[in-house]
């Protein structure tokens, strides 16, 4: 009886519906989003055990990166994942606070083809991280070319 004077009440005085009142499951029409599809990982990352610029090449190859990214990565980071400058993080110094921000031309294609959301998800030791990175890299090529590792 209380929890019934209670409902009245809430729809007397605020118009609002208790929660056990008739609510119907939505029904979604559309996505919200774009939905891509994703190159799967390679069944072993850095297969080699490669490391310094023989691994980072390894992962340019992957994603399909021209040649001059290892004059890059050796330029930018000294072929290392884990540097980080003033702005940028990785092998080639991506920008990716910049990269991600909401007007960013690169954001869609970073967020639906490579799942970077974040610095954590290309900085880093890891090979999915140095993956990203390479990934990132790619999306702003393609987009960019080389415009954003001009000095």
């Amino acid at each position: 009886m209380i929890k019934y004077l209670i409902s009245l009440t809430l729809i007397f005085t605020t118009g609002i519906q208790p929660v056990d009142s008739n609510l119907r499951q939505a029904v979604r029409l559309h996505n919200a989003y774009q939905e891509t599809e994703l190159a799967p990982p390679p069944e072993i990352l850095n297969p080699n055990h490669l490391t310094g610029c023989d691994e980072m090449d390894w992962y340019r190859k992957y994603v399909g990166l021209p040649e001059t990214f290892n004059t890059l990565g050796w330029r930018e980071s000294n072929c290392r994942n884990d540097v980080r400058t003033y702005c940028c993080y990785g092998y080639w110094q991506v920008y990716i606070t910049l990269w991600l921000s909401p007007n960013s031309d690169y954001r869609p294609a970073l967020l639906n083809n490579c799942g970077i959301n974040g610095v954590e998800s290309i900085f880093g030791l890891s090979n999915r991280q140095k993956l990203a990175q390479a990934c990132a890299t790619k999306v702003a090529y393609d987009i960019s070319g080389l415009k954003p590792w001009r000095i």
